[in-house]
């Protein structure tokens, strides 16, 4: 039986599935936006959200936006591009977390400045009770607490779901320049405890940096190194599964009560 359609010239056929072809390629980029917007080209992503700028917000397999996704992999150019089309830096992901979260726990501070430039809210809420100045401890980039702190004005203090600061987090990671920077520089509260009644040593202590240790307990802060957790375990007690947590206690307790000389702070106790 004979099609009711005309039979095309073969070059218009041609013409006829490329057309097809691009119209199945541009609703495949156009329903998986978010996942294939770092694949294109500048020019060509530029146009797509032109000419279909809902999609600048749309999520991908993960749920995360095309912004988060450039975000993680620290891409700025995309990152501009796509706020310059409205993309919401505020948005969340599965997770709770916005792109400035991302941003400031891989320590991006020149994505982190675009984003808050572009509406970004540092003091949004992650599913772990983070704001961004905790994710700034994680990744220990000292200029970008400083930012946070000095321009932002955020809360240095602010408590997560745990109930750890910064200071909390900083000193678990082992981040030594942070840390002196927010004892020595910005005097933060090294006495906060969090909901497990954990000083600030004890997260020291996990983090295995003696020069950490140092800076927290002295000077006036030695009441730490005998302050016990809700479960009764001081720092040196909390550190008994690991024989050189418990060096770094009794070293700083040592080097205090005896020569008031300060350790070599840059020693990491493996």
């Amino acid at each position: 039986m004979r099609s009711s359609h005309p039979r095309l010239p073969p070059g218009h056929e041609r013409i006829r599935v490329s057309v097809y072809r691009m119209a199945a390629m541009t609703a495949s980029v156009l329903n998986n936006f978010a996942d294939l917007a770092l694949s294109l080209p500048s020019p060509s992503l530029e146009t797509t959200i032109k000419q279909n700028p809902t999609v600048v917000d749309s999520t991908g397999y993960d749920g995360r936006t095309a912004l988060q996704k450039a975000v993680m992999v620290g891409n700025l150019p995309v990152v501009r591009l796509l706020l310059q089309y409205g993309a919401d830096p505020n948005l969340r992901a599965k997770s709770g977390e916005t792109a400035v979260h991302i941003a400031c726990c891989r320590g991006l501070l020149n994505v982190v400045v675009t984003l808050l430039k572009h509406g970004g809210d540092p003091m949004v809420v992650d599913g772990a009770g983070r704001v961004a100045i905790h994710c700034a401890a994680i990744a220990g980039s000292m200029v970008l607490v400083q930012y946070l702190a000095e321009v932002c004005e955020v809360n240095l203090e602010a408590e997560e779901n745990r109930g750890c600061s910064p200071l909390h987090i900083a000193a678990a990671c082992g981040h030594l320049g942070l840390v002196q920077y927010l004892v020595q520089s910005k005097k933060v509260n090294r006495t906060k405890l969090d909901n497990e009644g954990n000083t600030v040593l004890h997260s020291a202590v996990t983090g295995g940096v003696s020069g950490v240790c140092w800076t927290i307990v002295y000077p006036g802060a030695e009441q730490l190194l005998t302050t016990p957790n809700t479960a009764g375990l001081t720092p040196a007690q909390g550190a008994h599964a690991s024989t050189s947590m418990l060096v770094i206690c009794l070293f700083v307790f040592w080097v205090y009560k005896r020569t008031k000389l300060k350790p070599l702070v840059e020693d990491r106790i493996l």
